[in-house]
């Protein structure tokens, strides 16, 4: 009864539905993105369409609903773009597969602390080029204490800066700095990625590119699409267990360190809640 619908789901993310890979899976949603894909071969970019599928009584996988997919051709790729994609969003969205380098660019931000606070210089050379495809990893200071793993919590000092120099976050107030424990698990892939293997007592300035922080979404005072560089002090770590692993942007959300000690109330190593 399309007057009365039961429950309505809105995307504001497309999806993505690989026609040369039908399932096996007969559950009811995998049959029908594979009825789906089917429908959409011939058609063109653009193309707006909408798909009805009558209610389903299964014993075995569950009863569905009647459902109306209602929806619009953003885009296609080959199969090869579309397995570079997968593999970008793996990068993405897991530390352990996010590229890390520590090979400096000739233009690369310097951060002073001799004041007390971090207070960080970007060349415009860098600020127009952007932090490229890596996380970049200037190690400042060499730490001397346990290595830090992906399963681990750190605890940090730290400061955070767009590309523009302007300062969205910072543990520093006053003068003074309060360490900040941070679950690998729970920062966004960029800043987990950093963070391993280097020592307690390590000194970094990072740099990570946008995909590998927020990406598209916007978050507090960070624009989407925003290269982020972060000035860290490693004080500290807390071993974690396997069950612990860092697993990306999208799980991402709960540290909010900017309101107890910092100079915004942006989460700004989690993502949206």
């Amino acid at each position: 009864d399309l007057e009365q619908p039961t429950d309505i789901q809105v995307s504001k993310n497309p999806s993505t539905v690989n026609i040369n890979s039908s399932s096996s899976d007969s559950s009811s949603s995998n049959s029908t993105m594979n009825d789906l894909a089917g429908l959409l071969v011939g058609h063109k970019v653009g193309t707006q369409f909408a798909y009805y599928m009558a209610p389903i009584q299964d014993a075995t996988n569950g009863n569905s609903p009647a459902q109306l997919i209602m929806g619009t051709i953003v885009d296609k790729m080959t199969q090869d773009e579309y397995a570079q994609k997968q593999s970008e969003q793996e990068a993405t969205s897991d530390p352990s597969k996010t590229p890390v380098t520590s090979d400096l660019p000739e233009n690369v931000p310097t951060v002073n602390v001799e004041s007390g606070t971090p207070e960080i210089s970007i060349p415009d050379t860098f600020k127009d080029a952007g932090v490229g495809d890596s996380v970049i990893v200037n190690t400042i200071e060499e730490g001397t204490g346990d290595a830090v793993a992906l399963t681990d919590t750190v605890s940090t000092n730290y400061s955070g800066w767009l590309l523009d120099g302007t300062q969205f976050d910072s543990s520093w107030k006053d003068g003074k700095t309060t360490p900040v424990d941070l679950p690998l698990n729970q920062v966004i892939p960029g800043w987990a990625a950093a963070m391993n293997g280097h020592k307690v007592g390590a000194k970094l300035l990072v740099m990570i590119p946008s995909k590998y922080g927020y990406g598209d979404q916007a978050t507090g005072s960070i624009p989407k699409n925003s290269d982020l560089i972060f000035y860290i002090e490693i004080t500290g770590r807390t071993a974690g267990t396997s069950s612990d692993t860092a697993t990306g942007a999208d799980d991402t959300a709960s540290t909010d360190t900017g309101e107890d000690a910092g100079t915004d109330s942006t989460d700004t190593t989690g993502s949206d809640e």
